[in-house]
């Protein structure tokens, strides 16, 4: 279980963590399009389409995410692997 804004673009432990699962808890919507199949979470966290496609709503919560994350196009990414890995509030 990680920070979000630890393991976001520019976060403190991102690289650490870039090709690891991790876990993110008490997050919210916070940009539901970022184009490309990406969204933002709470911290500046984005998440990414790469395994499983999830459309959010904006404000909407998880207890927890679950991914890879994955550096790509200068953003890291958290990259749930399908509809388990995202657990709603």
């Amino acid at each position: 279980v990680v920070n979000p804004a630890d393991i976001a673009t520019g976060g403190s432990m991102a690289e650490n963590y870039e090709g690891v699962l991790v876990k993110v808890e008490n997050v919210t919507v916070t940009d539901e399009d970022l184009d490309y199949g990406q969204w933002e979470v709470t911290g500046g966290l984005i998440m990414d389409d790469l395994f499983y496609g999830y459309t959010p709503t904006l404000g909407e919560g998880f207890a927890s995410i679950t991914g890879c994350l994955y550096y790509g196009f200068d953003d890291f990414k958290l990259e749930p692997r399908d509809a388990g890995d995202l657990v709603n509030n």
